[in-house]
């Protein structure tokens, strides 16, 4: 059983990485970002692109990976979604929905469903004890999480950057009558969820195998973990990412593989009538940010 948690745990840290960007983004701009699996993907096919087939070395394919991301967020959030700050936020997730298929289709337009893999002997370390193994892959990803969050915090109450992105947040017509750049501050919001999405795919890229099909996991994972840890909470998001992670890696080893997902609605479901006495709520779940933005 121990073993079962400590895989889940590995792919909830790496997943969590996007988990985290998909919160901070709906903190920042009241969107949700339904495109945030096709990030992902997208940035594990960039990296197994530019790593197995163009032979770049794998540190400057994962970098150029999270670069296109960051640009292709900023422009999506500067192109199309800026056109939903007037609109019912049911259209905000069908657009992002519907970029989520477009990217997705591109992807499969471009590499076919097959699964594919990096190859690299980064991914398959492991830490081990002798009858237990820790993913270096997951160990990466919350690392990387912690030390972002952490960042992201101190950028937040340091940086005029940090207190521009706060200020967009706690109410965004305020910000722009104080003459503050608004949607530069939500384009940057975006590049960082998008590019936090794809670290998450290079992670994914280096450590196993991928492919299209797999989307719907990866957008039902994040929406499901963002939501038990609070939208707009880091923390919550981080901790909700583990905690999925673990549960979904237990029910693989007992129920069939296909009731996977499920699992994951199931248990938000479970959580969610439970919330009161959720023990993860010190760290924000279902405490969603209540703050007025402008329409």
């Amino acid at each position: 059983m121990l073993r079962y948690v400590l895989d889940g745990l590995s792919n909830g840290g790496v997943l969590g990485l996007s988990t985290i960007g998909f919160s901070f983004f709906w903190r920042v701009s009241g969107v949700i970002n339904l495109a945030q699996g096709s990030f992902v993907l997208l940035g594990a096919f960039i990296t197994w692109w530019l790593s197995d087939i163009r032979g770049f070395p794998l540190a400057l394919a994962a970098a150029l990976a999270v670069c296109v991301a960051w640009l292709f967020g900023y422009v999506l959030q500067t192109r199309m979604i800026r056109m939903l700050a007037p609109v019912p936020e049911y259209l905000g997730l069908l657009l992002t929905f519907g970029v989520g298929l477009g990217i997705s289709s591109l992807l499969t337009l471009a590499f076919s469903s097959d699964y594919r893999s990096v190859a690299s002997t980064f991914g398959s370390a492991v830490i081990s004890d002798g009858s237990l193994n820790f993913s270096l892959i997951g160990i990466v990803g919350i690392l990387a999480s912690i030390g972002l969050i952490l960042a992201g915090g101190l950028l937040s109450r340091r940086t005029r950057l940090g207190l521009v992105l706060s200020a967009v947040a706690d109410d965004r017509r305020v910000a722009q009558m104080a003459g503050l750049p608004v949607w530069s501050a939500l384009g940057l919001a975006a590049g960082v969820s998008t590019a936090l999405a794809a670290s998450s795919g290079v992670l994914i890229a280096v450590s196993g195998t991928f492919s299209t099909s797999e989307l719907d996991q990866f957008t039902l994972f994040v929406s499901v973990a963002a939501v038990l840890g609070g939208l707009g909470s880091k923390w919550g998001a981080f901790w909700a990412s583990l905690v999925l992670g673990a549960v979904q890696s237990i029910v693989l080893q007992y129920l069939p593989s296909e009731l996977a997902d499920t699992s994951a609605f199931l248990f938000l479901l479970a959580a969610i009538s439970l919330h009161s006495n959720n023990p993860l709520s010190r760290f924000g779940p279902f405490q969603i940010s209540e703050k007025s933005r402008a329409s």
